[in-house]
């Protein structure tokens, strides 16, 4: 089930992508590092693929990857020397052209997930982050967007795909908040829409994917971002506003050192008990059937 959907800010278009990453974000450079840094599904998600990448190695494979939607390119340029080949593609040109500056192996293309350009090739590794929750809400937009990733897939490929499960407690109430104290006005910024896991399983299922395992990230983000981080986050980072932003880098990246008592109990619950009080993130690992 599509559970909320907020607009983005500047259009689901080229063009809007481009002010986004222009007027947001404007240092790619910052961006990459800040990224790689704070987002703390990248290195769960880094070691799937190094798993995989070496069964590939150990059966005498070639191993060419596909990177879709690839944003400033910090995920892929953190493997692409691994492998023999690797792309990446985005709708942006802007982000294309920076990537392409890069001291990086792989190759950079202007592209758009709902119709891939022409590689001449499948790949035995395809990775897709994000992507699913920064477009339009028709189920027909997600299925087209998977069923392309499917379609540059090898037969004996893994496609891994992860996408921003705010279906948390914390997020939840955080969000019934927000539109309370919200009621009546206009002009909210949002640029993503929100998914459980068994809205996308039934759009994998009906492609033809197979699930070879889904896990859970990203557990201590909510714990700072939502209303309630006076109570689990120490009183010297209690300023999150400031900290997300992206003029600001001099700060203590390491999210669970943030947390306070209570946010390291509950950071430890959630993550090794019930996922659904914290994580943010579903990661699926897929074959073909």
């Amino acid at each position: 089930m599509l559970v909320e959907y907020k607009k983005l800010k500047y259009g689901y278009t080229a063009e809007g992508w481009e002010q986004a990453y222009q007027n947001e974000y404007k240092d790619l450079q910052n961006l990459r590092l800040k990224l790689l840094i704070e987002d703390e599904a990248i290195g769960e998600v880094l070691q799937d693929i190094y798993e995989i990448m070496l069964g590939f190695r150990l059966q005498g494979k070639p191993i060419n990857l596909l990177d879709i939607g690839c944003g400033v390119g910090h995920q892929l340029c953190a493997i692409a020397h691994l492998c023999d080949g690797a792309i990446g593609f985005d709708i942006s040109e802007e982000v294309v052209r920076s990537n392409n500056e890069l001291n990086c192996s792989a190759r950079f293309l202007v592209g758009d997930a709902l119709n891939h350009p022409d590689m001449g090739q499948k790949f035995n590794i395809v990775l897709m982050a994000g992507v699913l929750y920064a477009i339009d809400e028709n189920r027909e937009t997600h299925k087209k967007i998977l069923r392309e990733a499917y379609n540059s897939l090898s037969e004996d490929g893994f496609f891994i795909f992860y996408h921003r499960a705010y279906l948390n407690v914390l997020t939840y109430l955080d969000k019934k908040l927000a539109n309370i104290k919200n009621r009546g006005m206009s002009g909210k910024d949002y640029y993503m829409c929100w998914f459980d896991d068994a809205y996308v399983l039934s759009l994998l299922d009906e492609i033809g994917f197979k699930v070879v395992a889904v896990s859970k990230a990203d557990f201590a983000y909510p714990l700072h971002s939502t209303f309630f981080r006076k109570l689990f986050v120490k009183s010297t980072h209690e300023n999150y506003d400031s900290y997300k932003s992206y003029d600001h880098y001099n700060k203590d990246y390491n999210s669970y050192r943030r947390l306070n008592f209570l946010g390291r109990l509950m950071y430890i619950v959630s993550r090794y008990g019930f996922n659904v009080l914290s994580a943010r993130t579903s990661i699926f690992i897929l074959r073909k059937k």
